[in-house]
């Protein structure tokens, strides 16, 4: 049989112009336009709830890489005006000082709804109340975690969930959440994540084309799109842009590759220097924990389906620092993207003066270190500043480090796939 090539896209790198385009679509002033023009408009930390406040008429905002540029001054807000020790993480202090700064801009703001997850650190929970106390409706989303759920109790669990669905609703709405507008966008957000599913799969051959900075920046642009009111278009241009890359990323798996490290990313990065310095020295990231790749059910109701989400993405270590995650389940989590991806070491990153992440970073390193796969542990700042020359050398460092070791075996599984035995 003739193996026939696949054919060059006619416009390589087409799909990072799309995602500059749409980055540069997403406009905080258009999210305010649209507050004061009476639209709910919620903003948190929850991406896994977009479809229901879409669902129910509302816009899914996040300013946070919007206030990361003016990161020093929220946090001088959150720590002269809200009190905030000046000891705590740099990411908590640059939300309750955002929001601040968001109420105490010229006009003032429209975006008045934050929709929080009440199992996120306690830090996060204070930020819920003194932001409360500024003036934002603060609804809380009370928490179940499944890491300690008795199987036979899954139902109640389920049950419990669907209610905080309907409490969410009847927060924006003042009814129940349309179930036919509900199923049609949960189906058409699987198709989104199934596609980036394939696109962080077929980035595995070749993952210099593709850099982890555009992925970050591919996942981050996969939330923006609700929070326009041209949704309908800029979802269509989200998946021709999806589409797109799947077909630079095909054609780009069969050629010539230059040397690099497989590395795996643990842990938030707000500072996106990092994964620049990773790309810029030979490095590459395969394996992530950042991207989302649970699917919704679709053969229940919708309601159904985004309650057993919030369990299942608990399940699968894909809830990050929120949502009852444990770091006994990240480190597992991780360790089946070092298998997945032959990763030959593994980067864990934190916030500075999180006390979670710190607590995580130390039991991975010991972890992985007993395990005998090289780890490194880094931290730094919600600021846009650069990284410090420190943290660039030992990325650097440690990469070297790995550069000499036989380069890794091509033979991996799919990211919804079943592990080999």
């Amino acid at each position: 049989m003739r193996i026939v090539p696949i054919a060059k896209p006619s416009v390589p790198h087409r799909a990072e112009s799309l995602l500059d385009q749409l980055s540069a679509g997403y406009r905080w002033d258009d999210v305010e336009a649209a507050a004061r023009a009476g639209y709910p408009v919620v903003s948190g930390m929850n991406p896994w709830w977009a479809p229901l406040i879409r669902a129910c008429g509302g816009l899914s905002a996040n300013d946070m890489q919007r206030m990361r540029g003016r990161s020093h001054e929220a946090v001088s807000l959150a720590e002269s005006h809200f009190r905030v020790p000046s000891e705590f993480c740099t990411v908590i202090k640059s939300q309750i000082g955002g929001l601040g700064l968001r109420m105490r801009q010229p006009g003032g703001t429209a975006v008045r709804r934050i929709l929080q997850f009440g199992g996120a650190c306690e830090s996060s929970v204070t930020v819920g109340e003194l932001a409360r106390a500024e003036g934002y409706d603060v609804h809380v989303v009370q928490p179940l975690t499944a890491f300690k759920m008795d199987p036979a109790r899954r139902p109640e669990y389920i049950a419990f969930y669907e209610s905080e669905v309907q409490r969410v609703a009847h927060w924006l709405s003042g009814r129940d959440v349309d179930e036919d507008v509900l199923a049609e966008l949960l189906q058409v957000k699987n198709s989104i994540t199934r596609r980036i599913v394939k696109v962080l799969d077929l980035r595995l051959a070749n993952p210099i084309y593709f850099s982890m900075t555009r992925v970050s920046q591919m996942l981050m642009a996969s939330g923006d799109y609700h929070a326009v009111l041209n949704f309908a278009e800029q979802r269509a241009r989200f998946i021709e842009l999806l589409d797109s890359l799947i077909e630079e990323l095909e054609w780009a798996a069969d050629q010539p590759v230059p040397p690099y490290v497989p590395l795996v990313l643990a842990g938030n990065m707000f500072n996106m220097d990092v994964t620049k310095t990773i790309d810029q020295s030979g490095g590459a990231i395969v394996g992530s924990l950042m991207a989302i790749t649970t699917l919704y059910r679709e053969d229940v109701s919708p309601v159904r389906a985004l309650a057993e989400y919030l369990l299942d993405m608990q399940l699968k270590g894909e809830s990050s620092d929120q949502a009852g995650a444990v770091a006994s389940a990240r480190r597992f989590r991780i360790e089946e993207e070092v298998k997945r991806t032959r990763a030959k070491g593994v980067i864990v990153s934190g916030t500075t003066g999180c006390p979670y992440t710190s607590l995580t970073r130390q039991m991975e390193q010991d972890f992985f270190t007993k395990k005998g796969i090289p780890v490194l542990g880094v931290e730094g700042t919600a600021h846009a500043d650069p990284i410090t020359e420190e943290i660039k050398m030992r990325v650097k460092a440690f990469i070297e480090m790995l550069a000499d070791d036989p380069p890794p075996k091509l033979h991996r599984w799919p990211l919804l796939g079943v592990p080999p035995q």
